[in-house]
């Protein structure tokens, strides 16, 4: 079961290159814009790299239930296939951060500089496609830190990325760019703007 496990992991790493090489020469061959059909047609490449993904870190899931689960009396066999599950891992991570990149691209989240109106639509994007996906924490912390900019960046500047932070990284900005009272007060400085901005606007 466990070297099924293994060469299955083989298999999506072989596919996942495969598909990823066949994505990088399609956008050479058709830059955007796109049109409605390219964006279908792309749509559907980048959902056969997330289904890579996705695969490979189920059967990861599986092979470290299996090491968990190993006898501790039988403790060199167990460090054995926690190693080799390891390795296995480090020699495919290049590909599986390219991949995720592309798709990280593809799916054009806006950066969030800050702006705390814009918290809450850049947060609901985030979790549809990253946070509900079965990314390991420090996956999502890494990407969640690249989508970040200015004041925002800056507020959790001091944090690793380690799979422990990402909880903590998350929470953090929530409290800041999601408190609700502090959006009211920004919606409100907006709106008491307006009349400012307009009379700025009537020239003689």
């Amino acid at each position: 079961m466990v070297e099924r496990i293994f060469t299955e992991m083989q298999n999506i790493a072989d596919e996942l290159a495969e598909n990823k090489a066949d994505y990088l020469q399609l956008l050479v061959k058709s830059p955007p814009l796109w049109t409605n059909v390219q964006k279908v047609i792309f749509q559907a490449r980048i959902h056969e790299l997330q289904s890579n993904i996705d695969s490979w870190n189920e059967n990861v899931t599986k092979l470290e239930s299996k090491a968990n689960v190993m006898k501790n009396d039988d403790a060199t066999a167990k460090q054995e296939m926690f190693t080799r599950i390891d390795t296995v891992k480090q020699t495919q991570r290049s590909l599986l951060k390219d991949v995720k990149r592309i798709i990280l691209e593809a799916l054009n989240i806006q950066k969030f500089n800050g702006d705390y109106l814009k918290w809450k639509p850049f947060w609901q994007r985030f979790q549809i496609n990253v946070d509900n996906h079965p990314f390991s924490n420090v996956e999502k912390l890494d990407a969640l830190i690249g989508l970040l900019e200015g004041i925002a960046l800056e507020e959790v500047a001091g944090f690793e990325i380690a799979g422990e932070n990402y909880d903590t990284v998350v929470n953090t900005l929530k409290q800041r760019f999601g408190n609700d009272k502090i959006v009211l007060n920004e919606l409100y400085d907006n709106i008491r703007a307006i009349p400012r901005m307009l009379r700025a606007l009537d020239l003689p």
